[in-house]
Formats: structure tokens, sequence, C-alpha cells
């Protein structure tokens, strides 16, 4: 009676625990796909160029106009300027504009208009890229003679791997998926299947997660870039941080983890 007991404690603990992954997972893969409420506030990366233009214009002293788009509606990655910041998800990135115009934005009341790339599975995370790519031809010139050699302008290094974790990302989501019911059924043979599939999604949300961090710790090195008068440098104004996505990729990771274990004893010691 008291190992059955405990096997129905713990196979409905892992059930929670495994319904709380693929809910954060959810949360994970939405974000920055659209302009709407809950994806524009979900991302594994954000890159602030708000004050790339005052470095310049500090850096180079005379600088043309043009440096940052108009009008956020204006397409990305076609040389229409940059945007006031870009925020990464795994199927596009995204670029807001602070005080721009944008005559059909349908976010809030008071949050910077923007606008979406298409998107695609396993968008991979090209910051310096993405950013040359909405550059006019000066600026794109002076931005490859500034950032050209450093860590944030080695695209690949960067855009392969999130590449990568996507999968590794999108397999733990169909393995919990597919682990949640097999838990339900109480036989020998679903439990094993289950805590199986729990174990390998654990592992590659722990991989998934684990290259988004690093690849983002790379990217932000890019913070500390001066640039300017040797005796008087001044910040490169392009600043990289990790997002909220990530964050919940890293607690969904947790309570993965935490379910194996009852997992595991409802495995061993079910006898219903």
């Amino acid at each position: 009676m008291h190992i059955k007991l405990r096997a129905e404690v713990c196979l409905s603990l892992s059930t929670v625990l495994s319904l709380l992954t693929f809910i954060l997972l959810i949360f994970v893969h939405i974000a920055q796909i659209n302009l709407s409420s809950t994806p524009r506030d979900l991302y594994f990366a954000n890159m602030d160029v708000t004050n790339y233009g005052a470095a310049l214009t500090e850096a180079l002293v005379d600088t043309p106009s043009g440096l940052y788009a108009s009008n956020a509606t204006q397409p990305l990655l076609e040389s229409h300027g940059l945007r006031s910041y870009y925020r990464f998800g795994m199927y596009a990135h995204c670029g807001y504009l602070v005080n721009a115009t944008q005559s059909n934005d349908t976010t809030s009341s008071g949050s910077p208009a923007g606008i979406c790339s298409n998107s695609s599975a396993a968008h991979q995370f090209r910051p310096y890229e993405y950013m040359v790519n909405d550059l006019t031809p000066f600026f794109t010139t002076v931005t490859h003679a500034i950032l050209d050699g450093t860590t944030f302008a080695d695209s690949n290094s960067l855009g392969k791997p999130t590449g990568a974790a996507y999968y590794f990302i999108l397999l733990a989501t169909i393995l919990t998926f597919i682990a949640i019911p097999m838990g339900l059924v109480k036989r020998y043979i679903t439990l094993a299947a289950s805590v199986t599939l729990v174990s390998i999604s654990t592992i590659f949300l722990l991989v998934g997660a684990a290259i988004w961090t690093v690849v983002i710790n790379k990217a932000d090195m890019i913070n500390d870039v001066m640039i300017g008068d040797p005796s008087n440098p001044v910040s490169v104004g392009i600043r990289v941080t990790h997002g909220s996505a990530l964050t919940i990729l890293w607690v969904a990771f947790g309570a993965s983890f935490l379910s194996i274990l009852p997992h595991g004893m409802s495995c061993c010691t079910y006898r219903g």
C-alpha cells in the first residue's frame, strides 16, 4: 500500500514537472516570432545600438546623417538604416525603433514600434551581420573598419552553434511532449520509456541552453570595445545582453532535471 502510494505521488509530481517543462518551452519557441505583446517581450538576446551613432560622431568628429531608419515599418536587412535595438529568437529577429512612426502599429501604447525578419527554423544569432545589412553603404564601410576582427563580428562562430542549439531544443520539446502521456500509463514499459525520454530531453536542454549562454557571452564582449582617439577613447555604443527566453530555457532545464527522479521512482516502485 505504501509503495503504491509513493509511486502515485511520484507519478503525479513527475507529470506536473514535465508539463511545466513543456509549457516553458512553448514560451521559448515563440520568442520574437511577431510583434504581439508576449512574443516581443521574449528573446534570447538584446542588442542595443542606440548610442552607436553618438559614438561614431564623437570618434569620427563628422558623420553624415542616415545611420538610423526613419520608419519602423521599413524591412530589415535592406540598408534602410539601423533600429534602436534588436531582439533575437530561434525563428526570427526583430528591430525596434524608439520614437518611430508606424502607421499599422499593433503594439501597446508606449511600446517602441518595430518589424521582424522573415521567420525560418534554426534562425541563427548573427547580430553583426544583421546590423551591417541594415546600414547604408557609407556606414557599412565605417562599421567594417571599426569592428572587423572582433569576436562580435565573427558571425559564423555565433550563428552556427545557435543554429545547432535550435535542433537540440526542438527535439527536447518533442520528447517532453511524448513523455507526458506515456508517463500517465501505469505500466512498467511505458514508465521506463517515459523516464528515458525525459532524461534524453534534459540532456538536450542542457546542451541548447549552454550553447546560447556561451554564444551570448562571446557576443557581449562588444560591450567593452572602445573606439576613437587612443588617448581619449569612447565606448562603441553597442550593448548585448541576455534575454528572458534564455532564462526560461534554463528554468525548463531545471524542471526537466527535477522530474527525472520521480519518473524513475514511479517506474521502479509502481506495481499497478
